[in-house]
């Protein structure tokens, strides 16, 4: 909701999109202490907020962000390995104040979008309380980087002794061994990790060489480089380090192999694709068919904006229903409920008893399927 309410209201609406499965028309949703506790076709004597003319939807979850990165306009380079440097180099010479003003803005961009959940990545040296001033529910993911051993372990450390923050590997190879080991270890309630994002990534674990190891030297060291193996992956090199490790958002996953997808299942893992970074670099095989016959959910986010041509969940669903046309309800999960879930959220991303109140109203002409999926896009 946009406004401060009373403790029990009630949404009066032109339809409603129910447990992400149905449309009731001339729905009213009763709220009380931010729980949804009914939806019905009766008003009754508390608060109404009148949307008569409007569709309530849950609120929208972007299940992959870097809100420190928010700016108006992408990094130069698609090329992956050189937007690597550039990104190194940008963050770099990053202040707090831009930060700061970057998270705010990010925020109220996705806000105004129908967001009401972000699953944000963090670097440990971002002052957490840049995000206490957010009125949508933000999870956070510290991200573990740092070639050096006490430079990953400073980081771990941060995220160890900071409330609401859950440590995670950036990558499985953007850290030092040891503190990938050490991060696994200490698990969090959850872990959200980039894996498979690129060809040179993967180029890197079957060879144990690539071009990481020339553009980011200055960043990465060899103890880093897994040893070639011909054939691993970054899903079977953390089974190996840790065979009781699990990751439940695997952020791009754009190569897998049958061995892959099998560790995504016993994992139950959420697969994370980000349309507008996936179609940025030109990184292709991401395979949404595969993934479905597998039983393995998948959601959408945005990325950072540095690496897309926008901060924009409505430009990720458009870009992502081009390639898998389907319906809302199909769709309705990738956008609101699958990436909680895989963290243990089961009360968010829906208009359902027991579910929070993140409702967003949207106009259409009219209640149909076909008009609300328009709309989501438009």
């Amino acid at each position: 909701m946009t406004q401060p309410l009373p403790n029990c209201y009630q949404i009066k609406t032109k339809a409603a999109v129910v447990n992400n499965e149905s449309i009731l028309e001339k729905a009213v949703i009763h709220v009380k202490d931010g729980l949804i506790e009914r939806v019905d076709q009766q008003t009754d004597d508390t608060h109404l907020v009148d949307w008569s003319d409007l569709i309530a939807l849950p609120g929208l979850t972007n299940a992959h962000c870097h809100l420190e990165l928010t700016e108006d306009k992408p990094l130069p380079s698609r090329d992956f390995i050189t937007w690597l440097d550039q990104i190194i180099d940008y963050k770099r010479n990053q202040s707090n104040e831009q930060k700061k003003a970057n998270i705010l803005k990010g925020i109220q961009k996705l806000k105004q979008q129908g967001v009401t959940t972000i699953i944000d990545h963090v670097s440990f040296d971002t002052p957490f309380e840049y995000y206490n001033q957010s009125d949508v529910d933000l999870i956070l993911i510290g991200e573990v980087l740092g070639s050096l051993r006490e430079t990953s372990q400073k980081a771990l450390q941060t995220f160890l002794e900071a409330e609401h923050i859950h440590q995670s590997p950036h990558t499985t190879h953007t850290l030092h061994p040891h503190s990938l080991k050490d991060t696994l270890n200490h698990k969090s309630n959850f872990m959200s990790v980039h894996m498979a994002e690129s060809q040179d990534e993967m180029k890197l674990f079957k060879t144990g060489s690539c071009d990481y190891q020339k553009i980011l030297k200055d960043l990465f060291n060899k103890d880093i480089i897994p040893s070639g193996s011909g054939e691993i992956s970054p899903f079977q090199y953390i089974r190996k380090l840790n065979p009781k490790a699990k990751i439940e958002l695997c952020i791009h996953a754009n190569f897998l192999n049958d061995t892959d997808l099998q560790i995504l299942k016993d994992w139950n893992s959420c697969v994370v694709h980000c349309p507008g970074s996936y179609h940025f670099f030109n990184h292709g095989n991401f395979d949404y068919k595969k993934l479905k016959d597998k039983n393995i959910p998948v959601a959408l986010g945005t990325d950072g904006s540095l690496s897309n041509s926008d901060l924009s969940m409505k430009q990720e669903i458009e870009l992502f229903l081009k390639e898998n046309p389907m319906d809302l309800f199909e769709l309705l999960p990738l956008i609101t409920t699958n990436a909680l879930e895989a963290i243990g959220i089961k009360n968010n991303g829906a208009i359902k008893t027991g579910y929070k109140d993140n409702i967003i109203p949207i106009k259409c002409s009219s209640s149909s399927e076909s008009e609300i999926l328009r709309a989501l896009t438009c």
